[in-house]
């Protein structure tokens, strides 16, 4: 080693000797720092200041109970630290139970920082929303300055996890929402230098709860993501398991170190319901839906977009949609097209837009099209309002630029409902409008509003920035009765109004018509209203104005100002000119009015003779005064009787009234002198004085009197809640007929039964006085309304007022103790209608409101007691005892038979309340009960109970038997209503128990068996059981033969009475009767029967005999019943004496009845009958009197009702005899045509011919029957006149002596056919006059009887010279086998027999 070299090596160990000891004693300071540094008291103190930085950073409360770390080993430890909110954070904080870092020291001394580990435990949040639902941190995040992004540090973050955490949000908008979360971990890593990250996020339990919901439980939140590549891929759900939603994010950014550029998709399924009632109660959101969006873009550039969604029975805001469905495409913030489609009910609703939603709205452009909407879905009215019901059509269009609608056009058919209990009311209305909104201005081109008695109608326009508007509105009712229902008014009428005009919308000027025609509203009636109404800012005037009101009537006008908001006192001017009340004029009225703070109103007539005013001021209370002088009465004559036409009057007072702010009411009415007069009467007064101070009230003594000594005195005090009485009544009338005059002049004949007992006498009716008999008392009351005392007399003698009368009565009122009346009451000579009672009497007791009354009568054999109270919900009970008395006279007066006499024993108990008359309580209980007829005899075998109380009737014992008849009933039914009980009847009877009852019936007998179960309720009975019927007759003076033998069974079941087998005889031949007849609250409802007869012989009349068959059926509603089937005529003799002259002019005189008579409804109990029959008669008519002979047949069609038939068909003959003018035609043909449908007109067809000498002469009958034409004609052609003559035994010459005496024999016989006529109805003999034979033989007269079993004798009166006199006998076996025989006066016999078969 060189010498040079050697000092420099000593330097180099110095050196490193120094360098050494500096690093040792580097070292040494370090590790001494370093322990310093982990001294407790130096780890608290920096605790604090770390705190304390921090908070002052944060602007918000920073606790940390220990920070503990570590250079050496490279650890942070943090414990029980927490950030609170202050101020307007106040309740937020953020807290952690530990939180600890790893980090490599050796990476940090080369300036990196590599985090080993991390862990945060038990975090916990508690966050808050304030009332626009941003979120509230317990911290503020401090702001940056910096421009440019800073350089992302090297840190290295390779394991991290967050464990046990939970969390708590709070709106604070609506404290009752809340959200917690726990169970919540996070793992992942992180390396910020190129952003590389893997994580995984899990919130085990999210709870959701709300006021008035159950929390929501079970919800779960899971997110994975990974960044690499400056990329990052999301992938996270939500799953709300008692909610039934579940939600799903994927989502890839790419260029996270540029402009980023996105890409995700969101979808979700399931029920919207549970978690938006707790989430956004207000809305009312439910339903399920499942959606998904499609969302791309770079930056903050507008993105683009596609979504699709459905929901499925949504409801939003009180709306129901059973589908709506939403599609969109947005393009760089252009909406393409925008769809939405939802269906409600019926209805349909479809939107579209389009146009630039971002950066801002521009040219979008939009149109909703409705169809049939459901208003009641689409608009919810608040509680309290009318209902609305209907459809809705109506299309949108327009641009949401400014917005700008630029046309709306809407029909709707609506029905609004009133939603008042106590009126309620429904409406059914058409709506139709077209709008338009554009620059502020709204247009209404049609508003119509339509129901089926009102239109409405409004056009105009409207500038929203200008304030003005102009239009018209027009409305026509012919009720306005539903409308004014909707807001719980009663009232109707025809109502017209008009009103039209504009300008600001403060001060508009308007012109108005309303025209009203029987208006009703709350009881008012106006039956006629007009009047025009302009108005110019707050003035306004009514012209033109009339009414009739109450058959008063006259004309208004009126001006004032307008309570608008510029005017203080606003006020009215009205007067009423030319008022009348039923023709009778009144004076003008003048009425003033101020209203502002305080109220001035006067009122006056022209003449003076009326004059009020009112005060009222602000602070309260009121002073009026009205006063009277000699004010004229006498128009009050037009609402009296015509009997009181002279009705006159005058009064003259005056009445003053005040109350203040809070004192008691004061009022005095003065009364000086006043009359009323009428009918001859006059009632008259000096004067009298009431006052009325709190709840106190004097009369100071009133006396009427009338000009024939009457008098009616009245004095007293007392006060207004009845708490203390002292007043006096007197009352003088010496004669009650000195006021007939005043009743009705129909009322003064009254008549009244007269008898000297007990009873009713119906032959003994005298006349009586309508009012008369003398009325006298005076009673003093004092004491109180609950507990009065009562002391006076009342009186009356001989008295009669209409169909009330009494000899005499007595009434003495006394005080008894603590409070009590009595009253002792004499009556004799009571009577009213046919009812009479000859002597009674009564004691009552009135304690209070209690009355206890004891009564006899009828010599003691009725007696009435009472017990309880007159008023309010106390009981009361009313018992009659009944000893063996006489009901006979109720009965006869009540419309029974007289010859039925009746007597009963037992009570008749009722028990109730005056409140609740409906539900007293009545017991039957009679001990015996007998009534007798000359028939038979009826009597209770057992006592009879029965029970009517709370709402049924309760028939608990009741068996009567008697003559041929037993009925047993018990059980119950309500009088409405169904309860499931039952009644049940049992009876068997003699139909001749029923003739004293039934006037229809001359005959009726048979046996009836009934076994019945009843149930329903006694208004809609329903019977089940069986009637059973044998041999039972029926006749009377309305049937055509009697019914006799009907024997079968009737069977009832629910609803319906049906037989499979009714059989009767008629008229000799047999009926069968089967069907059902349908019942539906004891009324028919339909029919469907059968009805089959044979061999039936009626009396169609005194001159018709019928042989028939019938098969016919009745079907359908019994609003509606048909009739159908054939009758067959088998044998139809007539046998009439007929004036042909008469004949004629019946038909002339019958009226056509109208193509269409409208009988207005059917009586429920009896069906609307149309009919359907076919009647065949086939040679079966048999035509014998005086007209002639013949045989008809042919065929008819009945249709129509019973009432106004139609026939058609036809009836003709070949063959038979006509006697006309002496002489026999025979038949060539007869046809008689139904055809007219209006009216039975048959069109007449009729040639005969007969032989006289070598002349042949023919007569014709043509036309309608109403107008038919008789020609003669001969073959010798003579004239009618001259062919009269012959037929009438004449030469036919026609010379003035032939024509004469033809003449005088038709004379004779016109006028000798009533006489003869009258006086073989009193021989019962038939006597013609100049009858002619079958062989042109003419005698004098015939005498003729019918000796019964079809045989007849006539004698006949020859004519003295020409024919002899003869005896003829007929006999008609039937109708196929007949003959006659004829005896002259020489001894001679003549005659004929004829047999009829038909042949095959």
């Amino acid at each position: 080693m060189s010498e040079t070299e050697r000092p420099s090596r000593r330097w180099i160990g110095r050196a490193a000797r120094a360098m050494g000891w500096a690093s040792l004693c580097l070292a040494g300071l370090v590790a001494v720092l370093v322990g310093v540094l982990h001294l407790p008291p130096v780890e608290r103190a920096v605790a604090r200041a770390a705190a304390r930085e921090a908070g002052r950073a944060l602007q918000c409360s920073v606790e940390a109970g220990t920070i503990r770390f570590s250079l050496v080993a490279g650890t942070i430890e943090l414990r029980d630290v927490s950030l609170r909110g202050e101020g307007v954070r106040a309740g937020t904080e953020i807290s952690v139970v530990r939180a600890g870092v790893r980090f490599s020291v050796p990476a940090l001394l080369r300036g990196r920082f590599v985090v080993l580990g991390a862990v945060v435990e038990q975090p916990f949040a508690r966050l808050a929303l304030d009332e626009e639902g941003r979120l509230i941190l317990p911290f503020r995040i401090p702001e940056t300055d910096d421009e440019e992004p800073a350089a992302r540090p090297d840190v290295d973050v390779r394991d991290f996890r967050l464990t046990e955490g939970s969390f708590e949000l709070t709106d604070r908008g609506r404290t009752a929402r809340r959200i917690e979360g726990s169970d919540l971990a996070l793992e992942g890593r992180l390396r910020l230098r190129d952003f590389a990250s893997t994580g995984m996020l899990a919130l085990g339990e999210i709870d959701v709860s709300a006021a008035g919901h159950e929390p929501l439980r079970g919800s779960s939140l899971t997110a994975r993501w990974t960044t690499r590549d400056d990329a990052l891929e999301l992938l996270a759900r939500l799953v709300a398991k008692e909610a039934g939603l579940s939600a799903a994010l994927d989502a890839v950014v790419r260029d996270l170190s540029g402009t980023p550029r996105y890409e995700a998709t969101l979808s979700t399924e399931g029920a919207l319901g549970p978690l938006a009632a707790r989430l956004a109660p207000d809305l009312g959101l439910g339903g399920t839906i499942e959606a998904r969006l499609v969302a791309s873009g770079r930056g903050t550039e507008p993105p683009s977009a596609t979504a699709t969604a459905r929901a499925e029975m949504l409801t939003l805001l009180g709306r129901s949609f059973e589908r709506v469905d939403l599609a969109g495409d947005l393009a760089g913030g252009i909406l393409r097209k925008g769809r939405l489609d939802a269906a409600s009910g019926r209805g349909r609703l479809h939107a579209e837009a389009s146009g630039t939603l971002q950066p801002a709205p521009k040219d979008v452009r939009f149109s909703i099209r409705a169809e049939k909407l459901d208003l009641a879905r689409l608009f919810v009215l608040p509680a309290g309002a009318p209902k609305l019901a209907g459809s809705l059509d109506g299309t949108v269009a327009g641009t949401l630029e400014r917005p700008a609608f630029e046309a709306i056009a809407a029909t709707a058919d609506l029905t609004v409902a009133g939603s008042r209990a106590s009126a309620p009311a429904t409406l059914a209305l058409g709506g139709r409008a077209r709008l338009r909104l554009a620059n502020g201005i709204l247009s209404a081109e049609t508003v119509e509003l339509v129901d089926r008695k009102t239109k409405a109608g409004l056009s105009g326009v409207y500038d929203h920035r200008a304030e003005t508007f102009e239009g018209r509105l027009d409305v026509e009712s012919t009720d306005v009765g539903p409308w004014l229902a909707l807001f719980g008014i009663e009232g109707k009428g025809r109502v017209t109004a008009h009103l039209s005009g504009g300008g600001p919308v403060a001060r508009p000027a308007l012109d108005g018509q309303l025209r009203a025609r029987d208006l009703w509203i709350s009881g008012a009636r106006f039956d006629c209203v007009d009047l025009d109404a302009k108005s110019e800012g707050s003035r306004f005037t009514v012209s033109n104005g009339s009414f009739v009101a109450y058959d008063v009537s006259g004309g208004a006008e009126a001006e004032g100002q307008l309570p608008l908001k510029a005017v203080k006192s606003p006020r009215i001017d009205l007067r009423v000119r030319g008022m009348s009340f039923r023709g009778r004029p009144l004076s003008d009225v003048d009425a003033h009015a101020t209203l502002g703070g305080a109220l001035e109103a006067q009122l006056a007539t022209s003449d003076g003779r009326l004059s009020a005013g009112l005060v009222s001021p602000a602070r309260g209370g009121f002073r009026a005064d009205a006063t009277f002088e000699r004010f004229d009465l006498s128009p009050l004559a037009a609402a009296l009787p015509a009997h009181l036409a002279d009705f006159r009057g005058e009064v003259t007072g005056r009445v003053v009234a005040s109350r203040g702010r809070t004192g008691p009411l004061e009022a005095a009415v003065s009364l000086g002198e006043a009359f009323v007069s009428a009918a001859g009467r006059r009632i008259s007064t000096s004067g009298g004085e009431a006052t009325v101070r709190g709840e106190r009230i004097e009369l100071a003594g009133l006396e009427l009197r009338g000009d024939d000594g009457s008098l009616l005195f009245l004095s007293g005090l007392g006060s207004l809640d009845g708490s203390a009485l002292d007043g006096r009544i007197r009352l003088e009338i010496p004669e009650l007929s000195a006021f007939a005059s005043l009743l009705p002049p129909e009322s003064k004949g009254a008549t009244k039964a007269a008898s000297t007992k007990n009873g009713t006498d119906p032959e003994a009716v005298v006349a009586g006085a309508a009012l008369r008999g003398s009325l006298s008392g005076e009673v003093v009351i004092d004491g109180s309304l609950a507990r009065p005392g009562v002391t006076g007399t009342v009186r009356a003698r001989d008295l009669a007022i209409l169909d009330f009368a009494l000899a005499r009565l007595e009434a003495v009122l006394k005080p008894a103790d603590e409070g009590r009346v009595t009253a002792a009451v004499e009556l004799q000579g009571l009577s009213w209608g046919p009812y009479r009672v000859e002597d009674a009497s009564a004691e009552a007791v009135l304690d209070g409101d209690s009355l206890t009354a004891d009564a006899k009568a009828f010599e003691g054999r009725l007696r009435l007691g009472a017990t309880g109270s007159l008023a309010g919900a106390r009981p009361f009970t009313v018992a009659a005892t009944l000893d063996d008395l006489d009901l006979g006279p109720f009965v006869r007066a009540a419309g029974g038979p007289a010859d039925v006499a009746t007597k009963a024993s037992g009570t008749v108990r009722a028990r109730g309340t005056v409140a609740d008359l409906k539900a007293v309580a009545v017991e039957i209980d009679l001990d015996a009960f007998e009534a007798t007829h000359p028939n038979g005899s009826l009597r209770a075998e057992e006592p009879v109970k029965v029970v009517v109380e709370r709402g049924r009737l309760d028939v608990r014992s009741l068996r009567l038997t008697g003559t041929n008849l037993t009925l047993e009933a018990s059980g119950g039914l309500p009088f409405e209503g169904n309860g499931g009980d039952r009644l049940s009847v049992t009876s068997s009877m003699d139909l001749a128990i029923v003739l004293p009852f039934v006037h229809a019936l001359d005959r009726a007998s048979g046996r009836v068996s009934a076994r019945l179960e009843i149930g329903g309720s006694l208004s809609s009975p329903v019977a089940t059981g069986r009637l059973e019927l044998v041999d039972v007759l029926l006749d009377g003076p309305d049937f055509p033969t009697p019914v006799e033998n009907v024997t079968g069974t009737l069977l009832a079941t629910q609803g319906e009475v049906r037989t499979d087998s009714l059989a009767a005889r008629v008229g000799g031949g047999s009926v069968v009767f089967a069907g059902s007849l349908g019942l539906a609250k004891g009324r028919p409802t339909r029919v469907d029967a059968s009805l089959r007869g044979r061999d039936l012989e009626l009396e169609a009349g005194p001159d018709v005999q019928v042989r028939a068959a019938a098969d016919l059926t009745a079907k359908g509603e019994w609003s509606s019943v048909r009739v159908a089937g054939e009758v067959r005529l088998e044998d139809v003799v007539y046998v009439p004496t007929v004036d042909l002259n008469g004949l004629l002019k019946s038909f002339r005189e019958r009226k056509r009845r109208p193509a269409a008579a409208s009988k207005g409804a059917p009586s429920p109990y009896f069906p609307s009958v149309s009919l359907d029959l076919a009647i065949l008669a086939k040679d079966a008519i048999h035509l014998e009197g005086n007209l002639g002979e013949a045989e008809l047949g042919g065929t008819l069609r009945v249709r129509g009702t019973p009432d106004t038939p139609v026939v058609l068909g036809t009836i003709s003959s070949t063959r038979g005899t006509i006697y006309l003018f002496g002489s026999s035609f025979d038949l060539a043909r007869c046809q008689l045509e139904f055809s007219d449908p209006l009216a039975i007109d048959p069109e007449v067809d009729i040639v005969a011919t007969t032989s006289k000498e070598d002349e042949e002469i023919t007569i014709r009958i043509d036309g309608r029957a109403s107008q038919a034409q008789l020609l003669l004609s001969s073959t010798k052609g003579r004239s009618q006149a001259e062919i009269i003559s012959v037929l009438l035994g004449g030469t036919g010459t026609g010379s003035g002596s032939e024509l004469s005496a033809a003449a005088a024999r038709m004379a004779m016989r016109s006028a000798a056919t009533p006489i003869l006529g009258a006086l073989g109805a009193q021989t019962d003999l038939e006597i013609v006059p100049l009858p002619t034979t079958p062989e042109g033989e003419e005698f004098l007269f015939s005498v003729g009887k019918d000796l019964g079993g079809g045989i007849s004798a006539t004698y006949y009166k020859g004519v003295s010279g020409e024919t002899t006199d003869a005896l003829e006998m007929k006999w008609r076996i039937s109708s196929r086998t007949r003959g006659r025989l004829r005896q002259n006066q020489d001894g001679s016999l003549s005659g004929g027999f004829r047999i009829r078969r038909d042949l095959d």
